[in-house]
């Protein structure tokens, strides 16, 4: 069971990232998850340490503002991209020559799953 302090810091990540990445919500609260977002960063290092303050977690601070000017967290996520990063890393056999490999493992894709 996680302790009441550890619990209510992670709710306010929770909470702010929830409503960042609702439509609905992020209209409205994007400036209230900022707040939460800001109170867990400030929260943290005397939580769990100065260690934990990596960019990741500072960034939190700022990605109220890229929702404010890209929209919800959803609409610009980058993971459709490391999605495939992963499907074509699959597709290298050996470290000599990877964009060759590559291109020839695309092209049988295509001559043979049309």
């Amino acid at each position: 069971i996680l302790p009441t302090n550890l619990l209510n810091h992670f709710l306010l990540l929770y909470v702010g990232s929830r409503i960042l990445s609702s439509s609905e919500l992020s209209k409205d609260y994007t400036d209230f998850a900022n707040n939460l977002l800001v109170n867990f960063v400030s929260k943290a290092a005397n939580l769990y340490g100065q260690e934990c303050l990596v960019y990741n977690v500072h960034s939190l601070v700022h990605i109220a503002q890229d929702v404010k000017c890209l929209g919800p967290l959803d609409e610009f996520s980058s993971f459709p991209y490391e999605n495939m990063l992963g499907q074509l890393k699959k597709l290298i056999r050996k470290p000599q020559s990877p964009i060759q490999q590559l291109i020839r493992r695309l092209q049988e894709k295509q001559v043979f799953h049309k």
